[in-house]
């Protein structure tokens, strides 16, 4: 497997902070976002900030990799979204098959599956 796709694979696997870290470390989250959690007085507020700002992005990024063309399957500048899509899935629940995907997409992905879908499928476009 392509050691870029890994190292975003393994980012579903860290603690929902050190994700955020990991975003912003690597420029994909704004730095007013990150400002704004790290000045955030409780942990209730910080959570909160990191949750609404990785909604934002997952959404932001996801219209950004479909409307650059990346929606398909396979792309010929990138991977397409719903390969990424299926490797994210794949990565989450340890299968080999997509059996149960759709009812994953529609009920429990999270912003960072989103993210890192939006991240496989566009690469350094959809940053």
């Amino acid at each position: 497997m392509n050691p870029e796709i890994e190292k975003l694979l393994a980012v579903l696997d860290m603690p929902e902070y050190e994700q955020f870290e990991f975003l912003c470390n690597h420029e994909i989250i704004d730095k007013d976002d990150y400002e704004s959690v790290i000045s955030a007085v409780t942990q209730e507020q910080r959570d909160f900030l990191i949750n609404r700002c990785l909604a934002d992005l997952a959404f932001r990024l996801r219209d950004k990799v479909v409307k650059l063309k990346y929606n398909n399957y396979e792309d010929t500048e990138g991977y397409g979204w719903h390969y990424a899509l299926r490797k994210v899935y794949k990565h989450i629940t340890n299968k080999r098959n997509v059996d149960g995907i759709d009812r994953w997409i529609k009920e429990k992905i999270r912003p960072i599956d989103m993210i890192i879908s939006a991240l496989i499928a566009g690469g350094k476009d959809a940053k």
